[in-house]
């Protein structure tokens, strides 16, 4: 997933302005032992058991696509 949102942003890192749109069908899930310290983001596998390889946080997803400053983002996650 990370490898994906890589290359979407590297298609569009040259446009100046524009929109994207990206919908996201997978389950959700928290990371965190508080509210203060709980981290919100994507679950691919169907273990509770949360390991590197199927999850992803959205403060990684976001930093993964790394859009430029004028290209808006339309998310629509399905979770």
């Amino acid at each position: 997933m990370t490898a994906f949102l890589q290359a979407a942003g590297r298609r569009v890192a040259g446009w100046k302005n524009g929109a994207i749109f990206v919908h996201v069908s997978s389950h959700g899930f928290f990371d965190g032992d508080t509210p203060e310290t709980a981290k919100p983001g994507l679950l691919f596998g169907d273990s509770d058991d949360v390991t590197d390889d199927d999850h992803l946080f959205w403060d990684d997803f976001f930093a993964a696509l790394a859009l430029p400053a004028g290209v808006g983002l339309t998310l629509l996650p399905d979770l």
